[in-house]
């Protein structure tokens, strides 16, 4: 029967199967016979990332994950995560450290009155590692099709937190202005994958450009002399960066609206509804207990980008420019899954800081770094373990920080509030933090109200003239709302 001369029998292999590698030889020779470059190629993917705003295009190596651009920086162009990690030991201590091979390109021919994007490769490498590290091992200049291009091979020694690495670059020059495609490997791997590395710069080819870079697109000057200029300035800047995050989305990414909160997530889409809900509670807390920070001023709608793993969070923050990652100049909080959990996840108190900072910077962007140190070390400590429970947000003391401070009440160590208003910030460490949030979170709280400190504090968010209410206070007078979005009541003043 016909079928039964397919039937597999155990320690059988057909001629077929015994004729596969041989075929596969003949057709791979045959096609590195029809296109020559493709032998040089290695492990490139059939798709090609083309960028008709900077004009070019390039086979990225197989299976590497292309990575969001942070809006703000004209120079970068597109950026790749290789799918796979390497590990280097350091003989010296021991340790073991993870590395995922990535790949950059830079536009070296972005206007920038401001400088702070490198005016060549050399002040690029000057900027990336200010303090050296580097050696430029071999530079020379050759052609590929019609561009010149310099080609540098750069040793960068192994620091605390990462091997030595072979960052291999190309630098294409071009009418429009050159661009440089670079590829960092551990160097104790570059031999493995230097047909990769080579293949990938290999494959650049220029194209015509068509419009703008706007996934580069720098946050506009948010400065105005009014609380109704600075307003029109925000919004303007609101919709640029909002337009410029959308418009350097990288394929497997989604992006929603969840109430003020432009969300991006990549594949931890349930996590990152679950955070961006949490965020809004946290805002509708703060602005209920700051209302008289910064009352008029309009708080830009900031881009949650959630990332898949830490790989690709690190991979997206590597090699931004100057400035914080939240506050005025950008709009961007960038956070990850780490899977612990959203009640114990690190991530999440990471997020719960930058949010913090960046609804502080947004209502007054001096008071952040003139808050007294046990103010700014004490909100920091005391916002990042909160979680919301619907709409609501309670500022959560951490066990541990609760257990150590029971014991120095209960010997008789512990910092007074005098003490801890006049330490310096060099004096902040260990106890003195978890003293500083339990002092923070007591104010906060409805026994702090009551206490003369709290009441200070609640006497100094009235308007002048007016008195706070509270449960003790006369009816018959005059009350009104005072606040922006969220708001308490006052006693008018008897004239």
């Amino acid at each position: 029967m016909p079928e039964r001369a397919n039937e597999w029998r155990p320690g059988s292999v057909s001629r077929r199967m015994r004729a596969w590698p041989l075929l596969r030889g003949l057709l791979l020779g045959a096609a590195l016979a029809a296109d020559p470059a493709a032998a040089a190629h290695g492990q490139l993917s059939g798709d090609w990332h083309e960028s008709a705003p900077f004009g070019f295009r390039f086979r990225p190596p197989k299976d590497w994950m292309e990575i969001a651009l942070p809006p703000g920086e004209l120079s970068k162009a597109a950026k790749y995560l290789s799918d796979r990690s390497y590990f280097y030991t350091d003989d010296r201590g021991g340790r073991t450290l993870v590395h995922r091979p990535e790949l950059l390109v830079l536009s070296l021919a972005a206007a920038d009155p401001d400088g702070d994007e490198p005016r060549d490769y050399a002040d690029y490498l000057e900027r990336t590692f200010p303090a050296g590290g580097y050696d430029v091992e071999a530079r020379e200049e050759s052609e590929v099709g019609a561009l010149r291009v310099e080609k540098y091979s750069i040793l960068v020694g192994a620091t605390a937190t990462a091997g030595p690495k072979r960052i291999t670059t190309w630098v294409f020059e071009r009418p429009g202005g050159a661009l440089a495609m670079q590829i960092d490997v551990l160097e104790p791997e570059f031999k493995k994958l230097r047909r990769t590395v080579e293949g990938a710069l290999g494959s650049f080819e220029p194209i015509e450009p068509t419009g703008e870079a706007t996934a580069g697109a720098r946050v506009a000057d948010i400065a105005g002399s009014t609380p109704e200029e600075r307003r029109a300035a925000r919004l303007a800047s609101e919709e640029r960066e909002h337009a410029a995050a959308l418009a350097g989305l990288a394929e497997g990414w989604s992006q929603e609206r969840v109430g003020d909160l432009f969300v991006l997530h990549h594949g931890v889409e349930k996590h990152a509804r679950r955070l961006a809900e949490h965020l809004e509670a946290l805002e509708d807390w703060l602005e209920e207990t700051f209302p008289y920070i910064g009352p008029d001023e309009y708080v830009r709608r900031p881009i949650l980008r959630v990332c898949k793993d830490a790989s690709e969070e690190a991979a997206h923050l590597r090699g931004r420019g100057p400035g914080p990652v939240t506050g005025p100049r950008s709009l961007e909080l960038v956070t990850y899954d780490d899977k612990y959990g959203f009640l114990h996840s690190y991530a999440v108190d990471r997020c719960n800081e930058s949010f913090l900072e960046y609804w502080l910077c947004e209502r007054d962007d001096r008071l952040y770094d003139g808050l007294p140190t046990w103010l700014s070390y004490g909100l920091r400590e005391g916002v990042e373990g909160t979680r919301a429970k619907g709409r609501r947000i309670e500022l959560r003391a951490d066990e541990l920080a609760r257990d150590e401070l029971l014991l120095l009440v209960t010997q008789g160590k512990a910092s007074s509030p005098r003490e801890l208003m006049t330490l310096g910030r060099a004096q902040y460490a260990g106890d003195r933090l978890h003293e500083a949030e339990g002092l923070v979170r007591f104010l906060l709280s409805p026994e702090g109200a009551r206490d003369k400190l709290g009441r200070a504090r609640q006497a100094s968010s009235a308007p002048r003239g007016w008195t706070p209410w509270d449960e003790t206070s006369p009816t018959g007078a005059t009350w009104r709302r005072h606040g922006g979005r969220h708001s308490h009541w006052c006693r008018e003043p008897v004239s």
